[in-house]
């Protein structure tokens, strides 16, 4: 697995699918799985989740072999801390 293939598939996922709320988007690779971390800045609504997992089935859908999980944390760290050693597909810090 090319790591800038997926950083370039989530990207492409999170297009129109990322809201104010949204902090930064890190993933790792583990084995078969693909495990993407969205951090909010406040707790997130039905909508929010629903973009969200809209990324994960998009990368699904482009890793046929592979599974995808999302997973949704509220953070109030400072966006160095949050990304810090992980894979960053978006951050912002305001």
């Amino acid at each position: 697995m090319n790591i800038g293939t997926l950083i370039i598939s989530i990207n492409r996922a999170s297009l129109f699918n990322i809201t104010a709320n949204t902090r930064c988007i890190t993933f790792s690779l583990i084995d078969k799985c693909i495990c993407i971390r969205v951090t909010t800045y406040k707790p997130v609504d039905e909508y929010e989740k629903d973009l969200y997992f809209s990324i994960a089935a998009e990368v699904e859908g482009d890793f046929i072999d592979l599974k995808c999980e999302i997973k949704i944390v509220q953070s109030t760290l400072s966006i160095t801390d949050v990304t810090k050693g992980k894979n960053t597909t978006y951050a912002r810090e305001e």
